[in-house]
């Protein structure tokens, strides 16, 4: 018999908090705003007998609040192989710079945060004066 859980991998929800500078959400309900989400590597577990892969997931941004998603845990000992990380980049909005790897790790905390996972890497391109 399987302990309980053991085919399901071990999740972290993603708050993707990219806000503006007066700290509203950013996005768009009226155009197609997206955050999506990759694996560095084809990143694979065998449970159960079952070979489970990771595929990117995209999520829309409304800008209304910060969207959120439930993502395997890149410190899950069963995906291989080990160190892969996610990728996030967006498209529709316009911000500096592109793609950038994540560690989501199941022993940072069930909920985590773009913000504190990226340390502000990830902000709005500035209108250049003309």
């Amino acid at each position: 018999m399987s302990k309980p859980g053991a085919r399901v991998p071990s999740m972290v929800t993603l708050v993707i908090d990219v806000s503006d500078e007066h700290g509203h959400p950013l996005g768009d309900p009226d155009s197609e705003v997206m955050a999506t989400l990759r694996p560095t590597w084809s990143a694979s577990a065998l449970t159960a007998g079952h070979i489970v892969l990771l595929p990117p997931v995209s999520v829309r941004m409304f800008g209304t609040e910060f969207a959120a998603v439930a993502l395997a845990a890149t410190d899950d000992e069963r995906f291989r192989p080990a160190g892969w990380q996610w990728e996030i980049s967006f498209t529709g909005l316009d911000l500096a710079p592109g793609v950038k790897p994540l560690d989501l790790r199941a022993e940072a905390g069930p909920v985590q945060h773009l913000s504190s996972a990226l340390a502000g890497t990830v902000t709005p391109k500035q209108e250049q004066a003309s």
